[in-house]
């Protein structure tokens, strides 16, 4: 976040905020931030950078808690774990 204009920032922590939850930005929040961004360039005549939007996808939501959804998604997230674990204990 070193690199990034204040709208930068508050634009990135909206699009982490969905993300985390695994939704897709609203369509209202996404207007406002970029007013912010607009605004702020216009202000400081400065060009637009976002190219750090591009990394965030939205996390796949957890199903609720005792379904079967939620345990074959539990059993997905151990064995996606076990293997990273795996990855790193043999390049080691």
């Amino acid at each position: 976040m070193d690199d990034q204009t204040e709208a930068e920032q508050i634009f990135e922590l909206v699009a982490v905020y969905y993300a985390d939850r695994g939704l897709p930005i609203p369509k209202q929040d996404l207007a406002d931030c970029k007013a912010l961004l607009k605004a702020e360039r216009e202000r400081n005549y400065m060009p637009e950078n976002m190219v750090w939007m591009n990394d965030y996808v939205p996390k796949p939501q957890k199903p609720e808690f005792g379904t079967p959804e939620f345990w074959a998604y539990m059993r997905k997230q151990k064995k996606e774990r076990l293997a990273k674990e795996a990855a790193a204990k043999a390049s080691k």
